[in-house]
This record gives structure tokens, sequence and C-alpha cells, in this order.
């Protein structure tokens, strides 16, 4: 088959960056001719994925709206723009392809065939409508219209793709949707066979650097057991000023805490073979998270 695979913005090193590249290598290794889209990629983020990678193609830039330049720390805005974007160029590629899977905006839209969806927008609509009163009127202004753009891009009849049941459920309630289907991310099994055995008191965390994935607690727990070393690697992007500032905040004078940022995929390997321990906070959404009241499509 001919797949186009797009991800809508590609401007951190993040998971569900690492998840389209992995689907690419997934699907050309199966036999299917696959190229990569996308609105927009930051070079660095391209480069710290895909080092000590021969086989991947850089994205064919198909361009954002004129209002990007002006959304820099907006991303989600930002992204669910580009997607309502690209309706238009992916239209223009259809004729060449059997099927158009989208992986980034966490919204099933209504210009690809399926989409890859790794959580729905259910955490800002939760946030949006039960805790407004927290919230200066920027904020709420902001979020309104992300609720507003995501509600015109969502196709409940387009199938999704998801990383577990647990999200599968949420997805449906959110959008509407019954066709949606778990499809684990695929692993590079080459890669992982190098790890060793010869564990250290090495407990380690891979994550995007955002405040919204709970990374300032973890020099807090680091602080709570002195014998083991800390390490937070992850990818940084336009939004990750804050959750910098307040891990730096929380480390001061810490010496078994250990943050690399946007380190090749060769360091990442390397640590995962020493750590025993994983640690992955889960993000405020997530904990004791109810499902949404509204859907996003009624």
């Amino acid at each position: 088959m001919r797949i186009a695979l797009v991800h809508t913005l590609l401007f951190v090193a993040g998971g569900a960056e690492r998840l389209a590249i992995e689907a690419y290598r997934a699907l050309e290794d199966l036999g299917h001719n696959v190229d990569l889209y996308a609105a927009y990629v930051d070079e660095r983020a391209w480069q710290i994925l895909t080092s000590g990678m021969g086989n991947v193609p850089r994205p064919r830039v198909l361009g954002e709206p004129p209002i990007s330049k002006f959304l820099r720390n907006a991303m989600t805005l930002r992204s669910l723009l580009a997607a309502s974007h690209l309706k238009e160029a992916v239209g223009r590629l259809r004729s060449r392809y059997d099927l158009v899977i989208e992986t980034r905006t966490n919204v099933p839209v209504g210009w690809a065939d399926a989409s890859y969806v790794h959580f729905p927008l259910v955490d800002l609509l939760n946030f949006y409508y039960e805790n407004q009163y927290r919230l200066r009127l920027y904020e709420r202004a902001y979020n309104a219209l992300v609720v507003r753009v995501a509600g015109t891009l969502a196709d409940r009849a387009r199938p999704v793709m998801t990383n577990s049941y647990w999200t599968a459920e949420y997805i449906k309630r959110t959008y509407g949707n019954d066709r949606v289907y778990v499809v684990h991310p695929p692993v590079n099994i080459e890669e992982l066979s190098t790890l060793s055995y010869e564990r250290g008191k090495i407990v380690l965390t891979i994550s995007r650097i955002d405040l919204d994935k709970r990374v300032a607690e973890i020099p807090k727990i680091a602080r709570l057991v002195p014998e083991a070393e800390f390490y937070l690697v992850g990818a940084t992007g336009p939004s990750s000023g804050p959750a910098l500032r307040a891990i730096e905040e929380a480390s001061r004078g810490l010496r078994n805490f250990h943050l690399e940022t946007n380190v090749p995929r060769k360091r990442i390997i390397e640590l995962m073979s020493q750590a025993s321990v994983y640690l992955h906070p889960p993000s405020p959404s997530t904990l004791d998270l109810p499902l949404p009241r509204r859907q996003l499509l009624a």
C-alpha cells in the first residue's frame, strides 16, 4: 500500500514523535511504501529523534497557516490550527495514497483515514468545564478557543488507534466514537537487545520537559531517597521554560538528581541499560480522572 503518515507539528523530540518514526519504520518493514509529512519540522528536534538512524527520510513540509508565527508558545492551539490548515494540502495528495494516517493532533481529524490518539483533549475539557474559577480571563478564552477548534476538526466516524484499552474508553466518551482500536506502539527490538543486565541504584524517567508531565516532582522524590541516583531525560520545546525553572528550584542543593535534555537516543539506551527502576509520574489530569461530562461532539 501507499501510505501517507502525517505528524501535524514536529517541534519536540517527544514520545508522540518517536511513535511516528517507529510507525514509519514498522510499516516499511511490512512492505508498504510510506511517506512522512508535517506542517512544520523543528530541525533540532528532528536531529535528536533520528540520531543513529540512517533509514528515516525527513518529513515533507506542507506548511502552516500565517497565524502560527504568533503562536510560538500556544502549541495546542497551533497544532489544531495546523491540522485544520492541512485539510486542503492533504486533499491534493489523496490520489497518490491508499491510506492517510495522522499521529499528532489527538483529535480524529476528518481528512485522515485514521488517527493515532495518545490521549484525547479530555484533560483540557475537564479543566475548562470544572475549574474555570482557577483561571485568568485570557486562559479561559484560550481554552474556549481550543475546545471550539477541536470540535470543528473531530469526526466521530473516523477510526482511531490508541495505546491502551484504558485510553480507548476516554476517547470513546470524549469524541462519541465507537471505532477505537488498541494498537500498541511499535518497539525497536534491535536497539533494546543491546541492554545489559548490570543494573545500579539508578531511577530513570524519560519525558518531555513540561509542567503537565509533573517532572518537577522527580527531584522532590530524589530528596527522599538519597541512596539512589535519579536521572530525568527528555526533550525541551517552546513551553518547557516554566518546567525547567520549577525543576531548578526543586533540585537546588541535590547531588543525586541529574537532568539531561535533548540527548541522542544512544544516551537514552545507555541509561536504560543501567537503571533498576523506571519512574513515570502521572499527569494531574490522570489522577482520579473523571470521565468528561460533555462529549466534544454532541
